[in-house]
């Protein structure tokens, strides 16, 4: 806690959890070495690693190659401002990391890389969002990547291009929503595609995805836009998916940001925070 001159940390391999405001402010930092196997997932408002790094040139996060999953929440920061400024992520060589939890690294606005090791196969909601300096996501070639959730890159404005792995068989709501950058996206499977929108299912031809750009636009098109208006959390709910599978058989959006409050709706009723005043919906 506020160790001001501490420049390297690493948490062992036994270690399952973590204390709130355990590395708080320690703004010097340069290395996390994360050996954690199968650390707790966190809790949205844990300050644990609150505003470190930030005196310095960024940090460098190495996960071990013990490491079976990325827990939820682990250097999201409780307020955006005060984000640990992490640079790039890394996994050593071997490593049998299976999941990235949700939010695990969102709003990391200071991250430019990160590469992802074969053996993940679920990146959770929303776990690079609002990482708007992020400009490059690597996957293994033998990637066994399943799913990509909801809002998992959205607002990731620096990036410009990304390869989705043949094993991908479902992309969540907004995974890539407003990465206004995004402007090839390579398949590396094209065929068997669809998106659900408006209730409506619509088979994707293995041609248009074969075309990055237009690929692209699928992705960053479907789900809402944040600098747009309310209404286009609903005209733009989508759920890509293969093989047949369907994630969702009607419009459903978990949460939304909206000039400053988090919504938490179904289509049939709207929770709106106190204060705000929607305009009409528009089509």
């Amino acid at each position: 806690y506020n160790c001001t001159s501490l420049t390297s940390v690493t948490i062992p391999d036994s270690v399952t959890s973590i204390g709130d405001d355990a590395f708080y402010n320690c703004t010097a930092l340069e290395e996390i070495y994360f050996n954690a196997a199968a650390m707790n997932d966190f809790s949205s408002n844990n300050y644990v690693f609150y505003n470190v790094g930030q005196s310095g040139n960024g940090i460098k996060v190495v996960i071990g190659k013990n490491v079976t999953k990325i827990p939820a929440y682990l250097f999201y920061p409780y307020y955006s401002s005060y984000s640990p400024k992490l640079i790039s992520v890394e996994f050593e060589e071997g490593s049998v990391c299976e999941s990235i939890g949700s939010y695990a690294f969102s709003n990391c606005t200071s991250i430019t890389r990160v590469v992802i090791p074969d053996g993940v196969t679920s990146i959770g909601k929303s776990a690079f969002n609002w990482c708007t300096l992020l400009s490059e996501v690597i996957f293994d070639e033998d990637s066994q990547l399943e799913t990509i959730g909801v809002t998992a890159f959205g607002m990731c404005r620096n990036l410009t291009s990304i390869t989705i792995p043949a094993s991908v068989t479902s992309i969540g709501d907004g995974a890539f929503s407003s990465c206004g950058n995004l402007a090839s996206v390579n398949f590396g499977e094209t065929g068997g595609w669809q998106v659900i929108k408006n209730e409506t299912t619509i088979q994707l031809s293995a041609s248009d995805l074969e075309n990055q750009t237009t690929a692209a636009k699928y992705l960053t098109d479907t789900y809402y836009d944040y600098a747009e208006a309310f209404c286009r959390c609903l005209i733009y709910t989508g759920i890509f998916n293969t093989s047949g599978r369907s994630i969702a058989t009607k419009i459903r959006v978990e949460s939304a940001y909206i000039s400053g409050f988090t919504l938490f709706f179904v289509i049939e009723k709207i929770a709106i925070g106190r204060g705000w005043k929607p305009g009409p919906l528009v089509k």
